[in-house]
């Protein structure tokens, strides 16, 4: 037993510094675990729950295609699902104006159930859009937590980007 004072009153410094470095040690296999093994949830969590209730069926696709079509200058419309997100994308040919083509946009969601507006984001993309000579595209977004219509952008398109 005295050898074991003698030890640690010789010791002291290490003994403390010892403590400190078995404390960093557990404190960082905590953090570890916590932070890359300690939960395997979903990336997203559970905002992407309701839409498995309500998922996009291929008739409203087909609704939002032909609504979309029915302007004799759309040649191509392409819709994507990413999660609770839908993109439409629409190119359109030389002629078709913003007013018109904001009116197309606020069409396609009026063919959005109310519950599916509550649940998915909407994008709508329409490039080749004429106002005053200009080619432009113009994007109309809703958020699922908003309760309005499409918000739009419009952004020039130079003549370099547009033959791309």
């Amino acid at each position: 037993m005295n050898k074991l004072k003698k030890f640690l009153r010789e010791n002291k410094v290490l003994l403390v510094l010892a403590i400190i470095l078995i404390l960093w040690l557990v404190a960082f296999v905590v953090i570890v675990i916590i932070f890359f093994y300690g939960s395997s949830k979903d990336v997203y969590g559970n905002r992407l729950d309701n839409i498995k209730d309500l998922p996009i069926t291929e008739e409203l696709k087909n609704d939002i295609t032909d609504t979309l079509k029915s302007e004799a200058l759309i040649n191509k419309v392409v819709i994507n699902i990413k999660g609770a997100n839908i993109f439409i994308n629409v190119n359109c040919d030389d002629g078709l104006k913003i007013d018109n083509a904001k009116k197309l946009g606020e069409s396609v969601i009026t063919l959005f159930s109310e519950s599916l507006l509550k649940v998915y984001d909407i994008e709508i993309n329409i490039t080749n859009v004429l106002n005053k000579d200009k080619k432009y595209l113009i994007v109309g977004t809703r958020n699922a937590n908003s309760d309005g219509n499409l918000v739009w952008n419009e952004y020039s398109l130079t003549e370099s980007s547009a033959e791309e």
